[in-house]
């Protein structure tokens, strides 16, 4: 999103919108990414509607407990790996055989799981991953996002 903003936007733009995005609740960041795109719509109509467009899919950080959501680097794992294979492939040039790309996306995806970090699980937090598993709508109370506002 910030790859489309004109560059003398980029800097107030990039603040503001690291705040939505890094809010403590889900529904304070989504207000503020509303506010965002209401003040900037007429100035920078595509960049807004792009932003507009991907606010549920962008703003799946809150909606994991405070514990995880400090190592969650990325929501896009996919993303990632498709950059690292471009810069993999970038160095080779071109590839004459469809087996040489191949064996570069292989050598991308094996390597991946190798710079995962490790998700530690409380009880509290597994109970709650069960009971959205029976009801995905249920609500829980996060007892660290408590503690931080506290």
């Amino acid at each position: 999103m910030l790859g489309k903003l004109p560059h003398r936007a980029r800097p107030t733009l990039r603040n503001l919108i690291r705040g939505a995005f890094t809010a403590r609740t889900l529904a304070k960041g989504l207000a503020q990414a509303q506010a965002i795109i209401h003040e900037h719509r007429e100035a920078l109509p595509a960049e807004m509607a792009c932003l507009e467009g991907n606010l549920d899919e962008a703003h799946s950080a809150p909606r994991f407990p405070l514990l995880h959501r400090r190592q969650i680097r990325a929501t896009d794992l996919l993303e990632r790996l498709c950059g690292e294979g471009r810069r993999r492939a970038k160095v080779i040039g071109r590839f004459h055989l469809e087996a040489g790309g191949l064996s570069v996306v292989f050598a991308v995806l094996v390597g991946a799981p190798e710079g995962w970090r490790e998700v530690r699980m409380r009880a509290d937090i597994t109970a709650w991953v069960r009971q959205l598993g029976d009801d995905p709508d249920s609500s829980w109370h996060d007892p660290d996002l408590a503690r931080a506002a506290a």
